[in-house]
């Protein structure tokens, strides 16, 4: 897995959650409160709903939704054989 990359995160690129959903992170405050979360963004649901989520500066946070990594897409390739 890709690390975290909060630069490519801002320009748009789906980052990964420790729980394994894909989340975008939308902005970075520029003087948020003393221990607040200075990114605010979205992820989404296995249903594909989107709620709101949001991250310190490096991704972390104390549950199941901090980042773990930039979001991969794997391809899968099907093959069929004809007779």
């Amino acid at each position: 897995m890709k690390p975290f990359d909060l630069e490519k995160a801002l320009a748009g690129e789906p980052v990964k959650l420790k729980n394994g959903l894909k989340a975008y992170v939308i902005k970075k405050l520029d003087s948020p409160e003393i221990g607040m979360h200075e990114l605010i963004g979205f992820y989404e649901t296995e249903h594909k709903r989107q709620r709101s989520g949001s991250w310190f500066y490096d991704g972390t946070r104390c549950d199941d939704f901090a980042i773990t990594g930039m979001w991969e897409v794997t391809e899968t390739k099907i093959f069929c054989k004809w007779d």
